[in-house]
């Protein structure tokens, strides 16, 4: 997981805006370590508030606003359904911001075009 949010945060610091950039890497910071805790969740705040900071320069794509909302409420009941279903509220949080800001990157920003020298950008 660790190698994985690593390489989609270097994939949106190659050419994402800044906003988009700061929501990859502290979303991706949470999903680097083994311990998280609910209070390591004010990251992911901060991650929520650079992809609406984001939103609110370049309009939105389907689903971003009930993803954040997600995302938002996670933290507040996600430890006890966990507790109960099993399921990692949180971290499914935490991938759903990392996935908004690659899919920004690659869809906004053109993050996986390329360009070879002497010629134009190839998508």
């Amino acid at each position: 997981m660790t190698a994985i949010a690593i390489g989609i945060a270097a994939l949106v610091a190659r050419r994402g805006t800044m906003e988009v950039r700061g929501a990859a890497a502290l979303s991706a910071a949470l999903l680097c370590t083994p311990y998280v805790l609910d209070y390591d969740y004010v990251l992911l705040g901060m991650a929520i508030a650079f992809v609406a900071a984001d939103m609110g320069k370049r309009g939105m794509l389907g689903w971003e606003r009930s993803w954040l909302a997600y995302a938002w409420m996670a933290p507040l009941f996600g430890r006890a359904v966990s507790e109960w279903t099993h399921v990692p509220v949180n971290l499914i949080a935490a991938i759903a911001v990392l996935a908004l800001a690659m899919r920004r990157a690659i869809l906004l920003d053109g993050a996986l075009a390329y360009s070879l020298p002497g010629r134009t950008k190839i998508a």
